[in-house]
């Protein structure tokens, strides 16, 4: 019999509906080690409610000029990771030599400490 061993990395994602796409669409916003650091991403990119405006076109905007501008905000509060309605924080197990395309196809958040 063969064995053979992998290392696997644990990630975060942020999981938003874009103010382009239908409401069913989900996009991978950002990609994290922890989900704090997508937490926290979230909560200070987001404008309070008051300063929350419509664009020349439009497009309703709740964030700030950043990673996450082109996104609508969760219909529920972002304080833990939680995922409803595939919307919020995801989390998966992966290969260590996935994140190399991880990281080149999403925008990670924080420092990457896996080899």
């Amino acid at each position: 019999m063969e064995t053979r061993q992998i290392t696997q990395a644990h990630v975060y994602y942020l999981m938003l509906n874009g103010v382009y796409d239908r409401c069913e669409d989900r996009n991978i916003v950002a990609v994290a080690e922890s989900p704090e650091t997508l937490i926290s991403l979230y909560n200070n990119d987001i404008l309070p409610y008051d300063d929350r405006f419509r664009d020349e076109y439009g497009r309703y905007r709740s964030f700030k000029k950043g990673i996450l501008y082109d996104y609508n905000t969760l219909p529920f509060p972002l304080t833990s990771p939680t995922c409803y309605d595939n919307l919020g924080i995801k989390d998966t197990w992966v290969d260590t030599n996935e994140l190399y395309d991880i990281r080149s196809r999403f925008t990670w958040v924080g420092e990457q400490t896996y080899p």
